[in-house]
């Protein structure tokens, strides 16, 4: 006997297809870079690193040393602040990408 379609059952199915046919959406933290000394070198040469932390102030503060004394050449300014600040000042210290090329 064939299958026979109500518009209620088409209806349920409808209904329920987003539930089951879609699945949450996660980013994926981008590729981990290995240091080289190439990498090192052009940090020297800068001479500062800032990282922007919603840490503990203490916690980012020993992060800040070690890094120190691992890399002696380069300087880590720890920048502590609420997720809003931090945003805003990533955004502002970062310069401009263009999604579309202009010809």
């Amino acid at each position: 006997m064939p299958v026979r379609y109500t518009r209620r059952t088409l209806l349920k199915s409808a209904a329920a297809w987003p539930l089951i046919h879609v699945s949450p959406l996660h980013a994926r933290p981008p590729p981990a870079e290995t240091i080289t000394p190439a990498l090192i070198a052009a940090a020297t040469k800068e001479g500062q690193l800032t990282w922007y932390t919603s840490a503990d102030l203490q916690l980012a503060e020993k992060v800040g040393k070690a890094f120190k004394q691992k890399f002696p050449g380069i300087r880590a300014r720890v920048e502590r602040a609420g997720d809003e600040r931090i945003f805003a000042r990533v955004a502002q210290d970062t310069p401009p990408v263009s999604i579309c090329p202009m010809p």
